[in-house]
């Protein structure tokens, strides 16, 4: 596998897995700050159609993802939609039936710890975190990236995404679907190895997603 790029070939687009410029990374992330800091993740409404947009994408890319999955492990059609993408489809379903319910602020009386505030109540409210980053392994590529993912736009977050560059097609794949159907102001694809690993990890986020070794 050559260490900056590796040709993605098969059913897939015979174009190369580009790894992103550590140049570019810090830019990616900033263009994400500014556009959670401008509130464009406050509204469920619009979370709910990016989630929307993304399942679309997977039903339009299943083949694709699944073709990936194949070249880079060998997984068997059956055994991918069995162990990664039903999952993913099902979990942005439970997602759009339930965002509206789960979002909203919890309300408890106060009664039971201070008699004195028998008239009184506390209020929870669901706040997203700001940008998180998610890090892709590479036996799992697809369910391990997109499961959190899910979780971090329904919960209101926006989201770098760096798929794992040890499962080349499934990297491209994803970034593909996620450019054509998905906001750039809520989620970004960074490819690349270790260098732009530890250049993206230089950057400060609200939450970490990860899978995988320590080193």
């Amino acid at each position: 596998m050559d260490k900056e790029h590796t040709l993605v070939s098969g059913e897939l687009d015979k174009s190369e897995l580009r790894y992103t410029p550590v140049e570019a990374i810090s830019g990616t992330v900033s263009a994400l700050r500014e556009s959670f800091a401008r509130g464009t993740m406050r509204d469920i409404s619009f979370r709910k159609q990016q989630l929307r947009a993304l399942l679309k994408g997977l039903r339009e890319d299943k083949k694709a993802l699944l073709d990936a999955l194949y070249h880079d492990l060998h997984k068997s059609h059956a055994e991918s939609l069995y162990a990664e993408y039903d999952s993913v489809e099902y979990e942005i379903g439970q997602y759009l039936d339930n965002l509206d319910k789960w979002a909203k602020p919890s309300h408890n009386p106060l009664a039971s710890v201070q008699p004195a505030l028998l008239l009184s109540k506390s209020e929870v409210r669901k706040e997203p975190l700001g940008v998180v980053v998610i890090i892709g392994a590479w036996n799992y590529p697809l369910r391990l990236v997109m499961l959190p993912t899910i979780g971090a736009i329904a919960a209101g977050n926006t989201v770098v995404l760096k798929p794992s560059e040890l499962a080349p097609h499934t990297a491209q794949a994803l970034q593909n679907m996620i450019t054509r159907c998905m906001d750039s102001s809520v989620i970004r694809v960074v490819q690349g190895g270790v260098k732009e690993s530890t250049e993206l990890l230089k950057e400060k986020f609200d939450h970490y997603f990860y899978t995988g070794s320590g080193s």
